[in-house]
C-alpha cells in the first residue's frame, strides 16, 4: 500500500533522474561532434536536440532564433542551465531533489543523500561559465551523480510499491526519449529525402516492375528488379552483383547511438 502523493513523487523522481542523465549525455555528444561539423550540419544537430527533448517551442518562446541565426551557446545554456526552463538539466535535478525530499520516510537515506549532493554540487557550480569555457567536466560530474543515485536505487531500495513507481517513471521517460530520437533523428530525415522509411529507419528504393517471362534486362536502373521471371536474361555481368541501395540516413545517427550508450 502506498499513498497517491508518494506514488506520484516517486514516479516523477524516476522520470527526472532519467531525463537529467539523458539530456547531459546528449549535450556532451553534440558539443563534441559539432566541433568538427560545418555550420549547416552543426546547427541542424542543435535543432535536433531541442526537438528530441520537446523544447523547441519553449526555446522560441524564450526568444531563441532558429535557422542560420541559431546560437549554439544559447541553446546549450537553455538546455542545461536555464532556471526558467523546466526541462533543463538544472531544473530537472532541482525537481528531482524536491520529489525525493517529499518521500524521505519511504526511501533509503543514501538515496536522499546522493540526490541532495548532486543538487548542491550543481547549484554551487558556475554552469553558464563552464558551458562556454569547457563543459566536459561539468557533464561528467552530472552523469556520475545520476549514476550514483541509480546505484543506490538498485542496491539499497526495497522492492516495494515505491520502487515499482520509481522504476516505472524511469522506463517511461526512456521510452518517450527513444521514440522522439527515432521520430526526429531517423523518420523525419528519411521522409525529407523521399520515400517512407522502413522498420530500420531507411527509406527503401522504389520497387521495380516485374519484367515478365523472357524479358531482357539491359539497363542499370533495372538492376534491382524484384523478379525477372523465368527465362529472363541478364546481359551485363555487373548487374548480377549490383550493390544494395544506400541508406537514406547514414552517420547522422551517431547522436542517437551515443545518447543511449550506457
Amino acid at each position: 500500500m502506498i499513498l497517491a502523493r508518494h506514488a506520484e513523487a516517486l514516479y516523477w523522481a524516476g522520470r527526472l533522474l532519467e531525463r537529467s542523465e539523458h539530456a547531459t549525455r546528449a549535450l556532451d555528444v553534440v558539443v563534441r561532434n559539432t566541433m568538427h561539423y560545418r555550420m549547416p550540419r552543426a546547427l541542424a544537430e542543435w535543432k535536433l536536440l531541442l526537438d528530441v527533448f520537446a523544447l523547441a517551442y519553449r526555446y522560441r518562446e524564450a526568444g531563441g532564433a532558429f535557422g542560420r541565426d541559431l546560437d549554439r551557446e544559447r541553446v546549450a545554456d537553455f538546455l542545461f542551465a536555464e532556471a526558467d526552463n523546466p526541462g533543463s538539466v538544472v531544473s530537472s535535478v532541482r525537481q528531482l531533489r524536491e520529489n525525493v525530499r517529499a518521500v524521505r520516510d519511504r526511501v533509503p537515506v543514501e538515496l536522499w543523500e546522493a540526490t541532495n549532493r548532486l543538487h548542491l554540487d550543481l547549484a554551487a557550480t558556475d554552469a553558464v561559465g563552464l558551458l562556454q569555457e569547457g563543459p566536459y567536466q561539468l557533464f561528467s560530474s552530472v552523469r556520475r551523480g545520476c549514476q550514483a543515485i541509480s546505484g543506490v536505487v538498485a542496491e539499497a531500495m526495497p522492492r516495494d510499491d515505491g520502487f515499482v513507481f520509481f522504476d516505472s517513471g524511469r522506463m517511461i521517460e526512456r521510452s518517450i526519449t527513444t521514440c522522439r530520437v527515432v521520430q526526429f533523428g531517423l523518420i523525419a530525415p528519411a521522409r525529407d529525402r523521399g520515400g517512407t522509411p522502413g522498420p530500420d529507419g531507411v527509406a527503401p528504393a522504389a520497387p521495380a516492375a516485374d519484367p515478365g517471362p523472357g524479358a531482357v534486362i539491359d539497363d542499370a536502373a533495372h538492376a534491382h528488379a524484384s523478379d525477372p521471371g523465368p527465362g529472363a536474361v541478364i546481359d551485363d555481368a555487373a548487374h548480377a552483383h549490383a550493390p544494395a541501395p544506400s541508406p537514406a540516413f547514414d552517420d547522422d545517427a551517431a547522436l542517437e547511438d551515443a545518447v543511449f550508450d550506457h
